[in-house]
């Protein structure tokens, strides 16, 4: 996933990969990031919105 946004007159670009977890039958298993996960953006794009960091302009 891939965002840009600006932050005090200065673009950035977010890109969004997935982790990879070791699992105990040796395999690696790349997953994203899940339901709470999710949430916990939401939460921090609208304390952020809040704030003044991003607006609904396609800032973030």
């Amino acid at each position: 996933m891939r965002r840009e946004y600006t932050y005090q007159g200065k673009r950035y670009r977010l890109t969004l990969a997935p982790g990879y977890i070791d699992r105990a039958d040796g395999s690696i298993r790349a997953e994203f990031p899940g339901v709470k996960e999710e949430v916990l953006e939401l939460v921090l794009t609208k304390l952020a919105m809040d704030k003044g960091y991003f607006t609904d302009a396609g800032d973030g």
